[in-house]
């Protein structure tokens, strides 16, 4: 684990160069799992550090990110991956776990996962994302992490290599090591691929990430398009 005179908690989001963080820093095997953020796990590692405590995550423009979880799966396809089983799942847990298979074994593009997604409301993805980690919100996460008895300090996933050296003078790090890059999805997309009525429903969905982004000036690079 990295040298430093604070101590590092990760808050790991999907999809936000976590991969990179631990392997760069070291850090605890736990933090791999996304939905410890805001658990027991984490929560002692807060109250373990007392003041010293530099609880922190990665934030990404969420139309960049969902683009990134479509092709994680692809990726996944790709790589020979093994499909999950589906077992007894509920009616949600069986269209997330579809979805899923989908993305890994058929020719189907982003636009029309998204809309599959979707369905008819933004309901059922909401749904959906309560069971594949890479589709929750930000916001939720961030949310998680604000219950903890600690500061939770952000960083633009936009400006990754920057802002890990920001992260470094943060923790007062004695040593610094180089920034391993361990992009799983090889095949990063463009939000340009983005059809009109797709970009909106994920506008839609993600108003709440957009807006926390713009709020704590982190650049939202969609706002563009």
């Amino acid at each position: 684990m990295i040298k430093s005179k604070l101590v590092p908690i990760f808050a790991h989001v999907p999809k936000t160069g976590g991969t990179s963080m631990r392997n760069t820093l070291g850090l605890p095997k736990w933090t791999q799992y996304h939905r410890k953020i805001g658990g027991s796990e984490m929560r002692k590692a807060v109250r373990g550090a007392g003041d010293d405590a530099h609880l922190f995550m990665f934030l990404r423009d969420p139309i960049e990110r969902a683009l990134s979880a479509y092709y994680y799966f692809v990726w996944s396809r790709d790589q020979g991956e093994k499909c999950p089983p589906c077992r007894k799942f509920s009616p949600v847990k069986q269209k997330a776990w579809l979805f899923s298979v989908i993305a890994r074994i058929a020719d189907l593009d982003v636009n029309d996962f998204y809309r599959g997604m979707f369905r008819d409301d933004a309901l059922q993805y909401r749904r959906l994302s309560k069971v594949i980690a890479h589709f929750i919100p930000q916001s939720e996460w961030y949310a998680c992490a604000c219950k903890l008895d600690a500061e939770v300090h952000t960083y633009d996933f936009g400006s990754f290599a920057s802002e890990y050296e920001r992260l470094l003078d943060d923790l007062q790090a004695l040593k610094r090591p180089r920034l391993l890059h361990r992009m799983k999805t090889h095949r990063k997309g463009s939000v340009d691929e983005l059809e009109p009525d797709v970009l909106a429903m994920l506008r839609e969905f993600y108003a709440d990430d957009l807006a926390l982004l713009r709020k704590l000036g982190i650049p939202v690079t969609s706002d563009n398009l």
